[in-house]
């Protein structure tokens, strides 16, 4: 099946979209559409149904029965991109470890289906 009905669209920007568009020409209009992961990752553990997510949000649930990878899927890319004024950035102490905390965690697979 090319398309789940269960599908819930999450709009994570421009790049997204067109690269979502270019995988699923012939996609239907999804039933359910957020504009944060966070209320989709909320949603789908309540209702069901499937979603592109970004692996930092979800890296912990699948490990459980309720969030899986699927098989097969498209993945898509999604930059990070982290800005901070050098003046105000240089008080902050847990700024480095912050930095190389998020980037040890996310793999080069920003977002996959789930």
């Amino acid at each position: 099946m090319r398309w789940n009905p269960d599908y819930v669209y999450v709009d994570s920007g421009e790049e997204f979209r067109k690269s979502h568009a270019a995988v699923y020409p012939d996609g239907d209009t999804p039933t359910v559409i957020f504009g944060s992961a966070i209320w989709a990752r909320q949603y789908l553990s309540s209702y069901g149904g499937s979603a592109y997510l970004p692996y930092r949000l979800i890296h912990s649930d699948l490990n459980t029965e309720k969030f899986y990878r699927v098989p097969g899927a498209p993945e898509f890319t999604r930059h990070v991109y982290l800005v901070a004024n050098n003046n105000a950035a240089n008080s902050w102490d847990w700024l480095p470890n912050l930095v190389t905390t998020f980037s040890q965690q996310v793999p080069a697979r920003h977002q996959q289906e789930i």
